[in-house]
């Protein structure tokens, strides 16, 4: 059972809605609200205090630098081995 669901809008077609429906889609991923539309298939709680800008514009957290360097490890050093 929810206590206060929220349900995110699809794209209306009058203009004035199309801007307040977009932020909304963005938003929802970052605190938790699932749906069917949702580009990432998952959710994240995050403090809105602490939610910047540009998470709003991908609606997902920004990795951190640890995270980043897992996913795309870049060129490795070369290991020196003694023969």
């Amino acid at each position: 059972m929810t206590l206060l669901p929220a349900q995110v809008p699809d794209i209306p077609e009058a203009r004035a809605g199309i801007v307040p429906a977009r932020i909304a889609r963005k938003v929802a991923p970052l605190f938790g609200v699932s749906w069917d539309g949702n580009p990432y298939g998952l959710t994240w709680v995050s403090d809105y205090v602490k939610v910047s800008l540009t998470e709003i514009a991908r609606g997902a957290p920004v990795p951190s630098r640890a995270d980043l360097a897992a996913v795309s490890p870049g060129p490795q050093p070369a290991t020196w081995k003694p023969r």
